[in-house]
C-alpha cells in the first residue's frame, strides 16, 4: 500500500522513506484501534506516508496525494491530527506538522 503512494510522488527508491512510512503504520496499527478514524479508515497508509514525508523534512506536492485520499479534506485532516496526536508526534516528531507542514508542503508545486 505504501508503495504505491511513493511512487505517485516520485519516490519509489527511497528505502528510508518507506521504512519509516512502514514503521509509522504499524504504530497506528497499534495504537490506534480499527475504525476510530471513521471514514478516513482507508486513508491510514496515506497518513503514514504523509507522516514520514513531514519527520523526515521532505517536500512534496500534497496533491500527488489526493488519488491515495478518497475522502473529504475535512475528513482526512482530522484523521492525520488525530493520528499525529495518538502517536505523540504531536509538534515534536513531526516537526509541528500542524504549523509548518503548510509551507512546506506546497513548496515547488506553483
Amino acid at each position: 500500500e505504501i508503495g504505491p503512494i511513493l511512487r505517485d510522488l516520485g519516490m519509489p527508491d527511497n528505502k528510508t522513506l518507506f521504512q519509516k512510512a512502514e514503521d509509522l503504520k504499524r504504530q497506528m496499527d497499534v495504537k490506534i484501534p480499527s475504525g476510530s478514524l471513521k471514514k478516513a479508515e482507508i486513508c491510514r497508509s496515506c497518513i503514514a506516508v504523509e507522516l514520514a514525508l513531514r519527520m523526515m523534512n521532505i517536500d512534496f506536492n500534497p496533491a500527488n496525494l489526493q488519488v491515495h485520499r478518497p475522502v473529504s479534506d475535512a475528513h482526512y485532516k482530522q484523521a492525520f491530527l488525530n493520528t499525529e496526536r495518538r502517536l505523540k508526534l504531536d509538534g515534536g516528531g513531526t516537526g509541528g506538522a500542524r504549523q509548518g507542514g503548510g509551507g512546506a508542503a506546497t513548496a515547488g508545486s506553483g
